[in-house]
Formats: structure tokens, sequence, C-alpha cells
């Protein structure tokens, strides 16, 4: 657990709770053109409602500035930035 907190080092979380898979990529998008002084993005999608979103963030979301995903649970995912 320790390796995995340091690799996911200073963080921003974001709920994507009651967010369509539309309203969720554009939230994301701007995330990560606007994200700054942290090293991974902590989505929380949920997985009781559905697997929609859960589902878009671990297989569909794709974005340069993502250099790998980080399963923590079932419901949230992190997303381990490229270092600029």
């Amino acid at each position: 657990m320790i390796d995995l907190i340091s690799e996911i080092g200073r963080y921003k979380k974001l709920d994507l709770h009651n967010m369509s898979k539309e309203e969720a990529r554009a939230e994301i998008m701007h995330e990560l053109y606007i994200i700054d002084n942290v090293d991974s993005l902590i989505l929380v999608h949920g997985y009781h409602g559905g697997q929609v979103l859960k589902k878009f963030v671990r297989t569909e979301l794709t974005h340069e500035r993502i250099e790998k995903k980080i399963n923590l649970d079932a419901s949230t995912t992190a997303i381990k930035l490229k270092k600029a």
C-alpha cells in the first residue's frame, strides 16, 4: 500500500457521480488541461449506479498527459500524469 501511495503522489480528486459519460469526459479533459503541481488525478466514478463511467475511465479514456491508470478500488481510478 505504501508503494501505491508514493506512486500516486500529490493528487487532486474529481467526483464524477451523477454525470453522464459526455459530462465526465468534458470535466476530465478540462482538468487535464488546467491541472498543475500534482502527480495524479483521482477519479471517483462509482459503480453501484452502473458501469458506464467506470468502463469509460478505465478502458476508453485517452489523453497525452496520461502516463498510466491505477485501479484503486471498484469505484475509484487514479490517473498518473506524465511529467511536464
